[in-house]
């Protein structure tokens, strides 16, 4: 049977079909129109559902349109009744459907919201599905919710490669996921959230979720027929890709001895990391060669640039970090990730999790035991973190494991399982996860989601087989050791109290093992060797002797009746919460990465002391000694470099002390067997000794030296060359606010700014200087094309005058938009800054030693400009002054505007401090905070002040270009806005910025306006000084939710009277001195700190604030004001007296306390403001009620009638604004001219009149109305008909009509 498409010729029924939307195609097979109907609707022309709903003007018509066109007639037989009901349930399904569809379409594309898939329409495509493939298990049938994202994906055509995480199945969604949503106007709504799973820890896993990945888009080829890019997508496309990344290309790949024993595998984080980027790239290549998905897939996963990237090079680097080359032994079978030889320092408190691989693992500490005792001790490390092969959730793998327990081959067995579905963390609050199990239901509770009934199988498969290895371990002489949480009963405070959470220590077969001769239990605090919290735990021991350990305490747990925990171990205060903690916690930062000494107290540093560093650090010191003059003149090396500046730096910038340094060095380092040429080289193109710094480093054991030598050819910039990651110097960054655009892969051009034009010959005597001092290159365009080929941008420039500082210019380059460089740089390493939390705490540390800080501020020069760059991917670092050049400018090092260029300075500048550190010694230790490129060094006393001295003497030496005009110091010091007085130990604000913070905030609460610009722009340079003001931080909370929520909004707006408040409160404050404040004490008592509790209340017909004194002494002596917010349930008498209930306290020690006498600091300040705002705003109310009382008394007077009353308001509005702002009058009458000219165009364009020649004859009366016609005819009018419209012209004054 042949169709007549329309302009097409005769086609087939399947051709034809094809010319139909999915979705008009869906709707017709659910409803059962037979396909000949179908094609004849698609050859007409109605082939999408909004055609259809409207191809009909109703039921009727529709029957009459089947009749006499279709030759369908409901009345001939049956069988065409049923087609015309099909058709009619079709009609009447997608009229409802596309009404409502369109309204929320409209909501969703309004909010950027996903748009929902019907649950119909879910369950009829799953079974489509079904149909065509066959069953359907839930485990691997896409969750709607991810159904939905993938379809809006493929409707903007714009694919994402998901993480595996978002890969959810229907029995993984979580129904309760709500996420609260805030518009612009402030009003709240609620839509479903997104689910999400833990990422596959196995290959099994891994096949599940790309099951699940691959039956989704099969899914949407069913729905989406007319779509090619998806139709090749099938299941045997997807099983190549699970065989190939599971097979021994990627995860079966292996590297064996000359024994042929497996001695490295590939870590599993990297297999998923490889798994997502060949998905990335198959969408690219979708994208860029139109080929469909299946075909991309399959040319991405075999393409080599993706697996060298992604694959062959992080593995090549895990290689290269566990061998090293100074250690041929092979490291243990599977440890892939083994480190080598250096220090490895965490700050106490720090943890990790169990299996990673570091010198704290039971298997080093045990190596490390034997060694002092002479001897040789070898670990089996069962941990699928360092040996992904043993997953011990798989009966293989513990069968294997208790073959050879039963066997004997072990002397001792350490057991520590994963007590996460058994912590008690998740019964301190409902804020964090659920639990999982409970002491009445220790195997699992009932109703989890999928995701929890796994974690709670695993922890079951875990713990039973824990303890079999005990059961096995009791028939032989092997020594075992079983290590978990304490049972603590029953929960004692909080919402959940009275419960109680499910415990290892439950399982029946501990009590059996109890009962046997040999086994024993004790449980113990880890705070009894040396940790700062407590951390009960308790101890399942066979064949060990715990009599002389004092910190043992033996017996099993035991509970009063309502299960609350009884002993054996005593209650205790832990110095620090692991759970329920009071406030959030922030380590010390200085800027140098984690291994940093200046991020520890002095007494809990280490430093290197054996001859080398001895001789080097009297070495350097005496020649310093020789070339100042001796101890004397050196001791007020630190005042002249702090009042004198670039003249008072003489010693630090001696080239001759520095040259006698650097040979010094070098012949220390050469008697250590360091051979490497040109150790005192300076680096080409740059200042900096990289060397002689990476031969000093590593002899200090410094895990982060090896980059220093990348530097002397050049450091990636991040877009051809991935950024590398340092977990051993920083933490990991995993969110990045600027998203990779797949299309920005070739040369891009951008203008510069406006900026640029107006600074021209700055700009260019700038770029020659930069060019004559080798930081940047000038070539012509052809020679750049044929350099760089298509790897070249030339990004926009801009001239940014800073007015703070003298109009000082600044030229930016943007890498981001346009030309997108920063899109594609990914810093996975997260460099902390130090700021005002740091600056708090060194003085509050220095103060209870007793000792007087000095401080030297230094500026480096162009520090993000100090390094080179790599020569392949320096194309992308193009600009120019003007686009009509031929002539282009390359950045040879890092630039300002660039995301990668702090990434490389931060690591340099870190890795000189950590140096510097280990060169002065512990004899004059110092602090060194580093923001960018400002640098402070403290020292505390004398031998401080001289170590300060050589903090700076010492990085010149390296290379370090200070601005020695900038330099400065002393006892009062600024340091990146923040003002430090070290005679009085406060911190706060410079008296510059104090005056500035003053005259803002008083101003706005005086004039009671501002615009949300001014509002951001304000609390953005308040916002990071502020953090050192304590008392007033609190305050800012209302600035900042008010600003966030006009941040949208045009115009000038009326401050409300609380912030008019606020605002005045603060610049009082600043004005009486409160800019300094003295940070709060340091903690260091074991027992609680805190002795007065206090609580309020607010309703709006009262307060109650409530305290109570907890003290042996009956009063308050020594004690300090803090404002640390502590959980409710530790604060709950206070609460009780705020609630007025007194039953908990005996009525005598109650304290009468009367407001009226009460003398207020603040308060009384407040109110009186808060009182004067109020009335103005009474004023203000009633003056407008005033003036509408007189205009409707002279509208009555005047008989106007409602149109005319209307046209007064209007002129008085129009009068009243031309008085208040004449500016805004001005534009006003500019946007009217504007709306004329427009309208004067449009005449001529919609009515197709020539303008008329010169010296002609003027429009006529009908030149005018036929304009007017025109215009209502194509719908421009906004008046209710053409003759409003000339009734409106006929009212026109004459000598308007003239002009």
């Amino acid at each position: 049977m042949a169709f007549l498409g329309p302009g097409l010729g005769p086609q087939t029924l399947e051709e034809t079909l094809k010319l139909g939307n999915s979705d008009l195609r869906f709707t017709f097979e659910r409803n059962e129109v037979p396909e000949e109907v179908q094609a004849q609707f698609f050859t007409h022309g109605v082939t999408n559902v909004n055609k259809f709903s409207a191809f009909f003007r109703d039921e009727a018509d529709l029957v009459q349109v089947l009749r006499d066109d279709f030759h369908v007639d409901a009345a001939a037989s049956l069988g065409d009744r049923a087609k015309v009901a099909a058709v009619i349930c079709s009609w009447k399904e997608v009229s409802t459907k596309a009404k409502r569809q369109a309204e929320v379409e409209a909501e969703m594309n309004t909010r950027e919201w996903t748009k929902p898939i019907p649950t119909g329409d879910y369950v009829q495509l799953r079974n489509a599905y079904q149909q065509a493939m066959g069953h359907l298990e839930d485990k691997v049938t896409p969750a709607k919710e991810y159904l939905e994202k993938k379809l809006q994906e493929l409707e903007n055509g714009e694919f994402r490669a998901e993480t595996l995480s978002e890969v959810v199945s229907k029995d993984e969604v979580d129904p309760d996921v709500l996420v609260p949503i805030f518009d612009a106007k402030g009003s709240l709504s609620v839509k479903k959230g997104s689910s999400t799973v833990a990422l596959p820890t196995g290959p099994e896993q891994l096949r599940r979720r790309l099951s699940v990945m691959q039956n989704c888009i099969m899914m949407l080829a069913l729905k989406h027929v007319n779509r090619e890019e998806i139709q090749d997508v099938d299941k045997d496309v997807f099983d190549r890709y699970k065989d190939y990344l599971l097979g021994d290309y990627v995860w079966g790949l292996s590297s064996t001895d000359l024994q042929g024993q497996q001695i490295q595998t590939p870590p599993w984080s990297l297999v998923l990391s490889y798994e997502q980027a060949i998905r990335k790239r198959a969408y690219v290549i979708m994208i860029k060669e139109r080929l469909q998905l299946g075909a991309a897939l399959e040319q991405a996963w075999k393409c080599p640039t993706v697996k060298e990237r992604h694959f062959i090079t992080p593995l090549a680097l895990y290689s290269k970090r566990s061998y090293g080359a100074s250690a041929p032994s092979a490291p243990s079978p599977g440890l892939w990730n083994a480190k080598g030889k250096g220090k490895s320092k965490s700050p106490k408190g720090s943890s990790k999790g169990k299996g990673s691989s570091r010198k704290g693992s039971v298997s080093a500490w045990a190596k490390k035991l034997g060694s002092r005792m002479g001897i040789t001790v070898q670990v089996e490390m069962i941990d699928i973190k360092v040996r992904p092969n043993w997953d011990l959730t798989k009966s293989k793998s513990r069968q294997v494991l208790l073959n050879k327990i039963r066997s004997g081959r072990y002397f001792a067995v350490l057991i520590s399982p994963p007590c996460s579905t058994f912590t008690r963390a998740t019964w301190a609050n409902q804020k964090g996860p659920r639990p999982v199990r409970s002491y009445v239901q220790p195997r699992g509770l009932q109703r989890l989601t999928w995701s929890e009934r796994q974690k709670a199988k695993w922890g079951n498969e875990l713990t039973d087989f824990s303890f079999e290895v005990c059961v096995e371990v009791s028939t032989t002489d092997t020594m075992l050791l079983f290590e978990n949480p304490e049972d603590l009963g029953a929960v004692q405070q909080g919402n959940l109290y009275g419960q109680r959470p499910a415990s290892m220590w439950q399982w029946p077969t501990f009590f059996e093992l109890l009962e046997k001769q040999g086994w024993e239990t004790v449980a113990f605090y880890q705070a009894d060797f040396g940790t700062e919290y407590l951390k009960p735990t308790r101890l399942l021991l066979k064949g060990f002797q715990t009599q002389q350990q004092t910190a043992f305490v033996q017996g099993r747990p035991s509970f009063d009746e309502q299960g609350f925990y009884e002993g054996p171990l005593t209650k205790r205060e832990a110095v620090k919460q692991l759970i329920g903690h009071a406030g959030k916690t922030r380590e010390f930062h200085d800027g140098a990465g984690l291994a940093s000494p200046g991020r520890w107290d002095l007494e809990r540093r280490t430093w290197n002391t054996d001859g080398f560093w001895k001789k080097l650090r009297e070495g350097s010191l005496r020649l310093v000694l020789e070339s100042c003059g001796g101890w004397q003149k050196f001791d007020l090396e630190c005042f002249q470099m702090a009042a004198k500046g670039e003249q008072g730096c003489n010693l630090v910038r001696d080239q001759a002390l520095q040259s006698k340094l650097v040979d010094l060095w070098i012949t220390l380092l050469r008697e250590e067997g360091y051979e490497t040429e040109g150790l005192g080289d300076i680096a080409d193109g740059q200042p900096f000794r990289l060397k002689l710094m990476q031969a000093l480093s590593k002899r200090a054991g410094d895990p982060d030296h090896c980059f220093l030598l990348q530097g002397q050819e050049g450091f990636p910039v991040g877009v051809l060359h991935q950024l590398p990651r340092t977990p051993h110097m920083y933490e990991e960054q995993t969110a990045w606010k600027l998203e990779e655009d797949p299309y920005m892969r070739e040369e891009i051009w951008r203008d510069n700014y406006e900026s640029v034009q107006d600074h021209e010959e700055f700009v260019r005597e700038h770029f020659k200087a930069e060019c004559e001092e080798g930081l940047m290159e000038k070539m012509s365009l052809e020679e750049a094309k044929r350099r760089f080929g298509d790897k070249i941008a030339i990004s926009s420039l801009s001239v940014l005058v800073e007015e703070a500082h003298g109009n000082k210019r600044r030229i930016i380059h943007d890498a981001t938009h346009g030309t997108k460089i920063n899109n594609r740089i990914k810093c996975r390493d997260k460099q902390r800054s130090p700021g005002a939390r740091e600056k708090m705490y060194l003085p509050a540390y220095y103060k209870d030693k007793g000792n007087v800080i000095f401080s030297l501020v230094g500026d480096i020069s162009k520090a993000h400009r100090r390094f080179l760059h790599h020569p392949s991917e320096r194309g992308l670092l193009a600009c120019r002054v003007l686009s009509t050049d031929d002539h282009v400018y390359i950045n040879n090092v890092g630039t300002f505007g660039v995301a990668s260029a702090s990434y490389w300075w931060g690591r340099i500048a870190g890795s000189g401090l950590r140096l510097v550190h280990e060169l002065i010694g512990p004899e004059m230790p110092v602090e060194m905070l580093i923001f960018a490129d400002d640098l402070e060094a403290l020292g505390p006393d004398r031998q401080g002040r001289r170590g300060v001295v050589l903090a700076f003497l010492y990085l010149a030496v390296l290379g370090f270009p200070f601005k020695w005009a900038k330099q400065r110091g002393g006892l009062k010091v600024e340091w990146i806005g923040l003002f430090a007085d070290y005679t009085s130990m406060k911190l706060g604000h410079s008296p510059s910025r104090a005056a500035w913070v003053a005259k803002w905030t008083k101003g706005l609460a005086e004039s009671g306006n501002a615009t949300a610009k001014e509002m951001e722009q304000g609390l953005g340079r308040l916002c990071f000084a502020a953090n050192a003001l304590l008392w007033e931080r609190p305050f800012l909370g209302p600035l900042f939710s008010w600003t966030a929520a006009i941040r949208n909004k045009r115009g000038t707006l009326k401050l409300p009277a609380m912030l008019r408040t606020i605002l005045f409160f603060l610049g009082r404050r600043v004005e009486e001195g409160g800019d300094l404040q003295t940070p709060p004490p340091l903690k260091r008592r074991t027992t609680p700190d805190v002795v007065f509790f206090t609580d309020a209340k607010a309703t709006d017909t009262g307060a109650w604030i409530g305290g109570f004194l907890e003290s042996s002494e009956g009063e308050l002596r020594n004690c300090e004001l803090g404002l640390e917010w502590i959980p409710r349930e530790h604060n709950q008498l206070a609460d009780d007296l705020t609630n007025e209930d007194f039953s908990k306290f005996p009525g005598e020690r109650r304290v009468q306390w009367v407001g009226g006498n009460t003398k207020w600091y603040v308060l009384d300040g407040l109110m009186d403001k808060a009182k004067e705002f109020f009335t103005e705003l009474q004023k203000a109310k009633l003056e407008n009620k005033d003036k509408r009382k007189r205009v409707e008394a002279y509208a009555q007077e005047t008989n106007l009638s409602d149109e005319d009353f209307g046209e007064v308001q209007s002129k008085q509005f129009f009068t009243s604004l031309m008085q208040k702002n004449s500016h805004r009058y001005e534009m006003l009458v500019l946007a009217v001219e504007a709306s004329y000219l427009i309208m004067y165009i449009a005449f001529f364009i919609l009515t197709g009149l020539e303008k008329p020649r010169k010296g002609g004859a003027p429009p006529s009366k009908d030149f005018y109305e036929s304009c007017v016609d025109s215009l209502w005819q194509n719908g421009l009018m906004r008046l209710e008909n053409r003759a409003a419209e000339v009734d409106l012209r006929g009212r026109w004054p004459a000598s308007a009509m003239k002009t």
